[in-house]
């Protein structure tokens, strides 16, 4: 795994241990993250904001609003 890969997934297990409770759970199902871990970041986000794959996640409302 890569460091970015890395770092995605410490930056997603530590925003579900801060939202855990809204969302009703201390982990993702250890299955998803792997698969998050085996996939490319960018392919996550959608191909407009591919080039904003690597920014922070405290920075992520960016990439989650709405396209007008």
């Amino acid at each position: 795994m890569d460091t970015h890969t890395q770092k995605l997934i410490r930056d997603i297990e530590a925003e579900v241990r801060f939202t855990r409770h809204m969302i009703g759970r201390d982990q993702l199902d250890p299955r998803v993250m792997a698969v998050m871990a085996s996939i490319p970041r960018e392919q996550f986000i959608p191909p407009r904001l591919r080039h904003m794959a690597y920014v922070p996640l405290v920075n992520m409302e960016i990439l989650l609003r709405p396209e007008k």
